[in-house]
């Protein structure tokens, strides 16, 4: 406190000295700058030689005995991975027994483990047969720029400048610091395109980065050596060093690498800056109009000079703001645009072809699957799309996205990328959504990772394979990459290993498996349905995504390999038919086995073609059913706003406390895609900015009105808060964490002491009455370890209280499980937690990084544990992520299906 004291004295110290200075008048004007002199005739001659030169590798780059990027040797040792199943990259090439041997950044060669060559004076890691691929490339990022965890002074993904910045740099604000450079390697991600944000039309320019630590020898240097074949424009101080070395990076005078820039066309641009469409295409044109003219300027400089043989006094035409646009236009930049709609699309498609530039790849893109024929005419081929697999529908661009998009774009012989976003999604698991993808048809899902990523960014000459020569970025997995819940048991970047070996194997199952087979979801019915409904799609007329199929209270399903039932208890039991039959009966499960009686002859028969029959699944979300498109205000009943919020709890008779049951909108997208995935029920809580939302009730997202016959399973379940330092300050009631504890145990208080005094009031008093009586749930949202142990204490003071704790990502911190499990407190988790948020930094990571996992811990202390969801559009993937979950903790399928049911 006396250090911030005398900071701030000196400050007002120096505003008094300021003000007692006289008043200057104003300064002359400078003379204007000497007009540069000519430069010298080799540097104009080079200029203009380099302008027609194409990007791409070095010329002898494939003969290379080293890498440019290599480590000392006690940095990265030589390294042989012994008898690994190798997933080469090229052609979908596997080879079964195989070595892999890494030496100076490179791998060195690949040959037969049946060979038992010699591995003296290297370091072995044997394999045991498991898969070994190229590392994955993430062609989507903004680790670095966006940094984890978040924090307002370290975003610096987006510029508010401008729209139009094509000189930035995601370079410059790549931050050290950020966590998630060495979580994303853990799950086998070992290179990412860090983009800038796309909240400018041009946002800048971007930079692929290898992932991981950083080496001693690199940490001296800062982070520009992660930047993978920096091009000739970016002036760096390693530049001169490595020429003369036999790494390969020779290049012929003016030649360089591609460079990288991302666009953006839609609506984040439009409500940054107030734009129109009409506004966006016409920043576009102008700003590559004003490019062309210099290009055009820069030709006939050079057209100039060699027609006289030397230079004159001329000055090289060039533009800061306009040089790396003139590179666009003239091929050298990997254009990556961020365009989700069929009007976007094809308005950035008529910029390639006016101003004669090549598009790398459209990113989320959700309706380039309906307009494949439109991405086939943008200038110079078609370009790649870079896709979620299932994360759609949170704006109005993203709700006509389908988990089929990846399939059917790849069956019009257009190459597609699955991405991250990161921190949108996690880098660290976008394989699973590769392996998502591969469910729902998409081919060469693991080639669209490495070696089609790579090709993608022009770096397929050293990224993207197991092959000699190629960088050594390797993954062993503990079993097929594309197989649920494939987890790395050593990442290996540049040659420099990633991992705790013995932790990593430690963590992870220990099984080989085999690539999972055919994909389970019906891809040629699929296509048929969209090229048919195509049109009625694109006008919101028709489902973008399948639904249920239609709805039967007798159904005959048959060739059933397992049932999922669940018991009397509450528990859930796992029954193996192997090709048996199921019979349902008024909705319920009549019989189940080759035992059972002759089909029924009304009920609709179902093959389910080896499938499996679960209970109708159960989460708890936010959003679900209170806005149709969680972005846009018109499409939901708003946020209950912190003063009102306040109101209600101290008593205000006229401000009651929010039932989401009166505001459930019936067949809204999410809704239907929930239903989709196998919910049957959805308890959601009123949204709110402020400490208590109000009164959840649980729903059935398959129900189209408020009048079917269950629609409402119950109308109120339970008394949602949130303890927060993140509710939006706009109000003059909001308050601080300690102020919202503290209202809590106020209010919890005087609800005891009505019951003890046999006392009525208000509604809003009778609430928290039967709270304390234990006659409804407190469900209370917190991450951070101290908030979770306040609450905690305060259940202690109400023991009949029923407690449950949502978010908690540090609930596994410290003594936090065994008093939860003391006080009897459930806890609602994403299955997969991952700190985000500066309150979660204290998360268990899980396989690889650490033995136990959260849902691990606390299970093991005796705590009652189930699933939520942030953010509506997790429904779809939910099961998958549950399942994943599960078993990194070590619980069995029905477990599982407990967390997203029963529990």
């Amino acid at each position: 406190m006396a250090r911030l004291l005398a900071c701030l004295l000196l400050l007002a110290g120096a505003g008094v000295y300021w003000q007692l200075l006289p008043v200057w008048p104003s300064p002359r004007p400078e003379p204007p700058a000497p007009h540069p002199p000519a430069p010298p005739a080799h540097d104009v001659a080079a200029r203009c030689a380099a302008l027609h030169m194409p990007s791409g590798p070095p010329q002898h780059f494939a003969q290379r005995r080293r890498s440019d990027r290599a480590k000392p040797a006690d940095e990265a040792p030589r390294l042989v991975v012994r008898n690994a199943t190798v997933f080469t990259g090229h052609n979908e090439e596997v080879r079964h027994g195989a070595d892999v041997w890494l030496e100076h950044g490179l791998i060195a060669d690949v040959t037969e483990s049946s060979a038992r060559r010699s591995s003296d004076g290297w370091d072995v890691i044997e394999a045991h047969g498991r898969w070994l691929t190229p590392g994955i490339v993430d062609i989507h990022v903004h680790a670095g720029v966006y940094s984890l965890p978040s924090l307002a002074a370290t975003m610096d993904h987006n510029s508010a400048a401008s729209t139009l910045t094509p000189s930035l740099r995601s370079l410059d604000g790549l931050n050290p610091h950020d966590v998630s450079f060495e979580r994303i390697a853990s799950g086998g991600t070992t290179t990412g395109l860090v983009l800038p944000g796309s909240a400018n039309n041009v946002g800048g320019q971007a930079f692929p980065i290898k992932l991981g630590k950083q080496t001693r020898s690199d940490a001296r240097l800062g982070g520009w050596k992660r930047v993978i074949d920096p091009p000739a424009s970016l002036a760096l101080p390693h530049e001169e060093q490595r020429k003369g070395n036999d790494d390969g990076m020779q290049r012929a005078a003016g030649q360089s690498a591609f460079r990288y820039m991302k666009m953006a066309c839609g609506e984040n641009a439009r409500r940054r800056y107030d734009m129109t469409r009409m506004d966006e295409a016409r920043a576009f044109r102008g700003l590559f109009e004003r490019a062309r003219t210099l290009k055009n300027q820069q030709d006939a400089f050079c057209a100039r000079v060699k027609s006289k043989g030397s230079p004159s006094d001329e000055v090289f035409p060039d533009d800061i703001e306009l040089e790396a646009v003139v590179d666009v236009l003239r091929g050298k930049v990997k254009v990556n645009t961020h365009c989700y709609t069929t009007i976007d699309l094809e308005a950035y498609v008529r910029h390639t072809n006016e101003f004669k530039f090549p598009l790398a790849a459209f990113h989320h893109a959700h309706e380039a699957y309906l307009v494949p024929d439109l991405l086939k005419r943008t200038y110079g081929g078609t370009p790649a799309v870079a896709l979620f697999s299932l994360n759609g529908n949170y704006k109005v661009e993203a709700i006509a996205g389908s988990p089929f998009a990846p399939a059917i774009l790849a069956s019009h012989n257009i190459t597609v990328h699955l991405k991250s976003d990161h921190p949108v999604t996690d880098s660290r698991r976008v394989l699973n959504q590769a392996a998502q993808a591969a469910h729902y048809g998409f081919p060469n899902a693991l080639t669209s990772m490495t070696s089609g990523a790579a090709r993608t960014l022009g770096l397929d000459h050293r990224l993207g394979y197991v092959l000699p020569k190629y960088d050594a970025d390797v993954v062993l997995w503990d079993r097929a990459p594309l197989s649920l819940g494939a987890t790395p048991v050593q990442v290996v970047i540049d040659g420099v290993p990633q991992l705790d070996r013995s932790l990593a194997e430690a963590a992870v199952a220990h099984q080989v498996s085999h690539m999972p087979g055919p994909p389970a979801a019906d891809l040629a019915a699929e296509l048929e349905r969209v090229n048919e409904s195509g049109p009625d799609i694109i006008a919101l007329q028709a489902s973008a995504t399948p639904l249920p199929i239609d709805r039967a209270s007798d159904v005959t399903f048959t060739n059933v390999s397992v049932v999922f039932a669940r018991t009397s208890g509450g528990k859930i039991e796992r029954t193996a038919l192997r090709g048996g039959e199921v019979q349902v009966v008024d909705g319920k499960i009549a019989c189940a086995g080759k035992a059972c009686a002759s089909s029924l002859s009304k009920s609709r028969k179902i093959d389910l073609r080896g499938g499996t029959i679960i209970p109708g699944l159960t989460t708890v979300s936010g959003d679900l059913g209170l806005a149709d498109i969680t972005s846009e205000p018109d499409t939901s009943d708003g946020f209950a706003s912190a003063r009102s919020s306040f109101a209600a709890l101290v008593g205000d008779d006229a401000r009651p406390l929010a039932r989401a049951a009166d505001v459930i909108q019936w067949g809204g997208n999410d809704a239907l895609r929930t239903h989709a995935a196998g919910f049957t029920s959805v308890v959601s809580a009123p949204r709110s900015q402020g400490f208590v939302s109000g009164l959840s009730t649980r729903w059935a997202p398959g129900a189209l009105d408020a009048w079917e016959h269950s629609a409402i399973n119950a109308s109120v379940v339970a008394l949602h808060a949130e303890i927060s330092h993140l509710q939006t300050s706009q109000a003059r009631s909001a308050l601080s964490e300690a102020e919202q504890i503290g209202l809590l145990r106020a209010l919890l208080r005087s609800g005891s002491d009505r019951i003890h005094a046999h006392a009525s009031g208000s509604d809003n008093a009778d609430v928290w009455q039967r709270v304390v009586r234990g006659d409804l749930p407190l469900v209370v949202a917190a991450s951070r370890a101290e908030r979770l142990s306040a609450l905690v204490k305060l259940a202690h003071e109400h023991p009949h209280m029923r407690l449950v704790l949502a978010g908690a990502h540090e609930a596994a911190h410290g003594g936090l499980p065994e008093a939860l499990a003391r006080a009897n407190v459930g806890v609602l988790l994403r299955p997969q937690t991952w700190n985000v948020e500066y309150d979660a930094r204290r998360d268990l990571p899980g396989p690889p990084l650490s033995r136990d996992t959260t849902l691990s811990v606390l299970r093991k202390a005796g705590v009652k544990v189930g699933f939520q969801l942030e953010e509506a559009w997790q429904a779809t993937s939910l099961l998958w992520d549950a399942a994943w979950a599960a078993e990194q903790a070590g619980l069995k399928q029905a477990e599982a299906i407990e967390l997203v049911s029963t529990k």
